[in-house]
């Protein structure tokens, strides 16, 4: 197996901006998630990338940026961030702007992703490669980074 060591040491690219360059417009890959140091999701992207499509983006970059919009309707790690980070440090302030209409779910999700997280990801050749990476890092094999804090096997 490749050198992963990128996806626990390499760069952390912020969440702050959306997802744009340096990820291909196109790519079936592997990413982590971190806040701060610590490690708290793995995902894939890319299993129909070559399948034909209107998109100019499509697999790696279109799934990082779901996350950065950190919807609660279908993106499975935005709903683990709101049940597990965010909601437990909902204030009695935000539950009253949100009970006059000032605030929304979703503005608490997307404030939390996009100035406390971070990413890394790695470009592979097939989906099963990428499967493969993920199941190795859900399951805790790399001592670093470990299990994910949302997503452990």
């Amino acid at each position: 197996m490749r050198d992963l060591s990128h996806l626990w040491s390499g760069e952390k690219i912020s969440f702050q901006n959306q997802p744009d360059d340096p990820i291909p417009d196109i790519a079936i890959g592997v990413y982590t998630i971190w806040e701060g140091n610590r490690f708290i999701y793995v995902g894939i992207s890319g299993r129909e990338v070559h399948k034909e499509s209107k998109s100019k983006v499509r697999g790696l970059k279109q799934r990082l940026r779901a996350h950065w919009r950190g919807g609660l309707g279908g993106d499975q790690f935005a709903v683990y961030v709101f049940e597990r980070i965010t909601a437990p440090q909902v204030t009695r302030e935000q539950l009253d702007a949100m009970g006059e209409g000032t605030l929304t779910l979703i503005e608490l999700n997307q404030e939390y992703i996009r100035t406390k997280l971070s990413y890394r990801f790695l470009v592979v050749d097939a989906y099963s490669e990428a499967k493969e990476i993920e199941d190795a890092l859900k399951s805790g094999k790399y001592d670093p980074p470990g299990k994910p804090f949302l997503n452990p096997m």
